[in-house]
């Protein structure tokens, strides 16, 4: 079975429907108390003939108000996933960089040879030249 078929499964049983449903409400209702955005609270109703039942009322709390118009854990998730991205891009920059830095201390470690070689020869050059001013050749 796909998710879908699983999906529609559930929800043609009207029981299990309904469970899964107060599942779903429950779970994000203890996360949310857990996170400090709502608070329950906890009042007893008397009914004559029938005794008293403790009833639960929900109650949002500022932090609640503020994560409602911070769009909520959307908002958290999706806030999360660009500054992944962001940190992804910002890695694979760096890396680039150091790629360039490394290819352009080569270059400068090949130029500075060529300019060593070059420095030899023409010392080697302007020696025989000194020494050739001193020391004329006879013909």
């Amino acid at each position: 079975m796909t998710i879908h078929e699983i999906c529609i499964f559930l929800r043609q049983d009207i029981l299990l429907s309904h469970y899964i449903t107060n599942f779903i409400i429950e779970k994000n209702l203890e996360r949310l108390i857990q996170d400090n955005y709502i608070k329950e609270l906890t009042e007893d109703l008397h009914i004559e003939d029938f005794g008293t039942h403790p009833i639960k009322y929900y109650s949002l709390t500022t932090h609640g108000y503020t994560f409602i118009k911070e769009s909520g854990y959307v908002n958290t998730y999706y806030s999360k996933l660009s500054l992944e991205k962001e940190n992804r891009l910002l890695h694979q920059s760096q890396i680039e960089l150091t790629k360039s830095t490394i290819s352009t201390n080569h270059k400068i470690v090949w130029m500075t040879g060529v300019i060593a070689v070059g420095t030899l020869v023409s010392a080697i050059y302007y020696g025989f030249e000194i020494y050739f001013f001193f020391h004329p050749c006879e013909k």
